[in-house]
């Protein structure tokens, strides 16, 4: 059975914005009808209500937030969630088990737009293919919040392979 899982590491402009996206990224806490939401904040209440709960939701810092859901709702959608819920800046990526472990790598940087930065992808390029595969073994060792933040750090100074103009 196929899953796909997301894991994001986001950092926020202000507290307020994270304890908004925390109240309602928890059930216990979120409304359940858009009803009892105030006008400004009808869009984070529906981002979540398309996307649904983390399994594991945390502060990191004065301004982060990590956390791990199942995706229910696609691919294209998980790069946009972080910034529906206020992130202003994140690093995330969605594991997806079906057969191999196959990754997709996303990011947003203050100012952009949120874009993905790696793929899971076989090329007509045996170096290519050799960069993919040497660059998903060094993933496969860490996981979660640890991969997140190694990742961070290590695409500062590394190239991630990552070819969007070979899938043309």
């Amino acid at each position: 059975m196929e899953e796909e899982y997301i894991r994001v590491l986001a950092t926020f402009l202000n507290t307020q914005d994270r304890e908004r996206a925390i109240f309602y990224l928890q059930q216990s806490t979120r409304p359940d009808f858009d009803d009892d939401v105030p006008h400004q904040e009808t869009a984070l209440f529906e981002a979540v209500d398309e996307q649904g709960y983390p399994e594991e939701l945390c502060k990191v810092g004065e301004l982060g937030l990590y956390w791990e859901m199942t995706l229910d709702n696609g691919m294209c959608e998980s790069i946009q969630f972080p910034a529906m819920v206020g992130a202003d800046v994140y690093i995330g990526y969605v594991l997806n088990t079906e057969y191999n472990e196959s990754y997709q790598i996303f990011e947003k940087l203050k100012g952009g737009l949120p874009r993905p930065i790696f793929g899971s992808a076989t090329y007509n390029d045996d170096e290519m293919n050799a960069q993919v595969f040497e660059f998903e073994e060094l993933l496969a060792k860490k996981s979660g919040r640890g991969l997140l933040e190694w990742l961070t750090q290590w695409k500062a100074i590394n190239h991630i392979p990552y070819f969007p103009d070979a899938f043309h």
